[in-house]
């Protein structure tokens, strides 16, 4: 039977109201009034009470999509708790009640296809209306041909779109909601083989791109030209009006979030569901839908050893944990600024975290003990108070503060004694003495500083007097001989005396030519020229400038020695 505009809506709104099982619609184009028009309020509570199921596919590939299709009409699906798809080239217009109507033709479900109760639509339409089972079943058959093979669903999870281009390494992806940095994702990845896999990536850069307004990306944007962005965003370009169109089909979301995703890994679901990660070596499909990461593989990559002191700061619901024996086994510094919370922190990961871990043995086969060097209190005095932030401390916990007597470091071996005392250089034959000295002294009973320095003294004392007049005559005489070289001031005023000499009356050889000194000539008139100025100053000044520099550098002398 013919059907028109004149009569469509009628017809498609007595059959809903007659429904007992299901309602299919297939319109590209949808238009909240309308469709509101098609439902009386008791088929929708049907619809919400679960005893009539509604499926609806919609077409969003095109700018015009989201401009028809407003985003009440997906408020609609939400409220009745309707099944949905979309297709990026729906043209069929078919609407199906249980197995008694099929209405097919060229109507959209909007005002122009169907008008409403006081108007026709407004666009000359025709289709036809059946009642043949054997028709109907065929309707049926269609409808469920571009639900399953060509539909897509609309995931709750679905983040957005992989843009070109894409590398292996990252890639720049098209949002439908807002984005935040850091945040996990996965692209799936779909082969010929039957393994479920997927990338895992994370947000590093976002950005916001108004519809229809181009500018020049910024650097950290991942490299997107204004020919890739032409292609992201224009009308013409089958993945712009997708992600258009899904994008903005909230209220007031007049923008395209745009981000930079960088590639983790490739992780692969083994049989018994644990993951498997590799490193990925092929870039991600261009216009591949990218996901929420799911939750649960988070938790198996990043919550190990059941210990989890931080969460994820965009996925705050996942623990992040790590093995606890790495850190009990091998350094770890906290660093920060002057009250960026670094003691906080360490009080914190303490209480609630590593005592409950090391020193528990029923949890724990190596259980130990905590000790914390406290020099200024804090930690004695946050641990003490009850009722305070930070839990009383267990018995394996020891805090050494400003009450606790510290005891000097213990001494194994020279090369620690030499760190200690800020000995610059020992030899091997030294370091070998003061080692025998070491095992000696760890076997006496009372371990006293002082027993060890009287040790040292007999073990190094030989009895032998030292006559420093004769063993260091040779030494005095040297420096004697090397005086000039320490008569600094005057060798600069000597050097200035010869320089300007030779200035005023220059030299000249057998040819008459000006003779240019070399250096080593130079040096000797420097040299007698600053012993000339100094034996020309009193006896009594030249007396004090000589004991001065001898007994300066002497003691020098006789402490390398020592």
């Amino acid at each position: 039977m013919l059907t028109t505009n004149q009569t469509n809506l009628t017809q498609l709104r007595d059959a809903v109201l007659k429904a007992s099982d299901q309602i299919c619609v297939c319109s590209a184009w949808i238009r909240s009034e309308t469709i509101e028009q098609v439902f009386p309020p008791k088929i929708k509570s049907k619809i919400k009470a679960g005893e009539i199921n509604l499926r609806i596919i919609v077409r969003l590939g095109e700018e015009a999509d989201i401009k028809i299709t407003d985003y009440k009409v997906y408020n609609f699906i939400s409220e009745m708790g309707a099944e949905f798809r979309y297709h990026r080239k729906l043209h069929a217009k078919l609407f199906l009640v249980d197995d008694t109507f099929a209405m097919l033709g060229s109507f959209n479900l909007t005002g122009g296809g169907f008008g409403d109760e006081n108007n026709p639509g407004g666009n000359p339409e025709v289709g036809i209306v059946m009642k043949s089972k054997m028709e109907i079943k065929e309707a049926q058959s269609a409808f469920d041909f571009i639900w399953n093979e060509e539909a897509k669903p609309l995931k709750n999870n679905l983040f957005g779109f992989v843009l070109n281009p894409a590398s292996h390494r990252d890639f720049n992806l098209a949002s439908i909601r807002p984005v935040e940095v850091n945040r996990y994702l996965e692209v799936p990845i779909r082969s010929a083989s039957e393994e479920d896999q997927f990338l895992l990536c994370k947000v590093v850069h976002a950005e916001n791109y108004v519809e229809n307004y181009f500018s020049k990306p910024s650097p950290e944007s991942g490299g997107l030209s204004d020919n890739e962005l032409y292609k992201a965003f224009s009308s013409t370009h089958d993945l712009a009006g997708r992600v258009r169109a899904i994008a903005m089909n909230k209220p007031h979301q007049w923008y395209v979030p745009v981000c930079t995703c960088l590639i983790l890994a490739k992780v692969t679901v083994t049989p018994d569901r644990g993951l498997k990660v590799d490193l990925n070596l092929a870039p991600a499909p261009v216009g591949e839908e990218v996901f929420d990461a799911d939750p649960k593989r988070l938790n198996q990559l990043y919550n190990k050893h059941d210990f989890a002191p931080a969460v994820m700061l965009s996925n705050r619901t996942i623990p992040v944990g790590f093995n606890p024996t790495e850190l009990t086994t091998k350094h770890m510094a906290i660093f920060g600024s002057t009250g960026s919370g670094k003691s906080y922190f360490a009080k914190k990961f303490l209480s609630e975290n590593l005592i409950d871990w090391y020193c528990k043995p029923k949890e724990n086969k190596n259980a130990g003990r905590i000790i914390v060097l406290d020099p200024h209190g804090e930690y004695s005095r946050d641990f003490t108070k009850a009722g305070g932030e930070f839990p009383l401390l267990p018995d394996q916990v020891q805090v050494l503060g400003e009450t606790t007597e510290l005891k000097a470091r213990y001494i194994q071996d020279a090369d620690e004694l030499s760190e200690i005392c800020g000995l610059k250089s020992i030899s091997k034959k030294q370091k070998e003495h003061i080692d025998k000295q070491i095992r000696k002294f760890r076997k006496s009973t009372t371990n006293e500083d002082s027993e060890f320095l009287e040790l040292l003294i007999a073990e190094n004392f030989s009895g032998d007097d030292i006559d420093f007049e004769s063993t260091f005559a040779s030494v005095k005489k040297a420096i004697r001989s090397a005086l000039p070289q320490y008569l600094t001031n005057l060798y600069k005023i000597g050097k200035e005396i010869i320089d300007q000499e030779l200035l005023d009356n220059p030299e000249y050889d057998e040819k008459g030519k000006i003779k240019s000194l070399g250096t080593t000539e130079k040096n000797i008139r420097y040299r007698d020229k600053t012993v000339e100025l100094f034996n020309s100053l009193p006896e009594t000044t030249r007396q004090d400038i000589e004991r001065n520099i001898v007994e300066k550098n002497f003691k020098a002398v006789v402490q390398d020695y020592y």
